[in-house]
């Protein structure tokens, strides 16, 4: 039974420290994706009126989204979490419009805007 103690406390002796700074780095890493989706939504809200959608601000946070709620990529597969996959199944919806002709360029218009209002909703869930 010493034996078997004395190599449980070898073992811990050595690998505890490992274990700990790869949890401190994966908690380091989750908590800096959370900041990156904050900041964000942030400035998607605080640009959200039609006067100030060309602002360099909006247009960089709308780019910025593909990056923060694509999801870990490992081992060629993608894994998103739920939030993840609600933003990114919306902004297929407002990037990738159907082909239409200039009467119903109007109506898509109003289409994005209400899906985009949705997408910044989901975003602060």
């Amino acid at each position: 039974m010493n034996l078997a103690l004395a190599i449980a406390t070898v073992f811990a002796t050595l690998f505890s420290p490992l274990i700990a700074v790869r949890v401190q780095k994966y908690l380091e890493k989750k908590s800096e994706k959370q900041t990156i989706k904050v900041k964000i939504f942030s400035q998607l809200m605080a640009t959200r009126a039609i006067s100030s959608r060309l602002l360099p601000e909006h247009v960089q946070a709308l780019n910025m989204i593909d990056l923060a709620f694509y999801g870990d990529i490992r081992r060629g597969k993608v894994k998103r979490s739920d939030s993840e996959k609600k933003s990114h199944i919306s902004l297929e919806g407002i990037f990738r419009p159907p082909l239409f002709n200039r009467t119903l360029k109007g109506i898509w218009g109003r289409i994005v805007e209400s899906k985009k209002q949705s997408t910044f909703f989901e975003l602060a869930l």
